[in-house]
């Protein structure tokens, strides 16, 4: 079988993974972002109220649909976790 080439999203206008994986690959047209926190780039926690690191975590991920020109209506599927994380 033939295997499709990955692309791999890397932008400085976000946050880096905080492990030891890609933060966004393109795979036969759907790009998978991984898991998103309410952290800035520098990485600063953005808030601490569940509202100002959603909204932060949203960001995040427009920031990687726009590297590729895709609106936030292409979304076909999100899973949001709530945790507090002590960082």
């Amino acid at each position: 079988s033939k295997i499709s080439k990955l692309l791999r999203i890397n932008t400085k206008k976000g946050p880096e993974a905080v492990g030891p994986y890609s933060t966004a690959t393109v795979h036969r047209g759907l790009m998978y972002v991984s898991g998103q926190l309410g952290i800035d780039p520098r990485p600063i926690l953005a808030g601490h109220d569940v509202e100002t690191q959603t909204k932060r975590a949203m960001d995040n991920l427009k920031i990687f649909l726009d590297e590729v020109k895709v609106d936030m209506g292409s979304i076909i599927n999100t899973n949001v976790y709530l945790k507090v994380l002590i960082l």
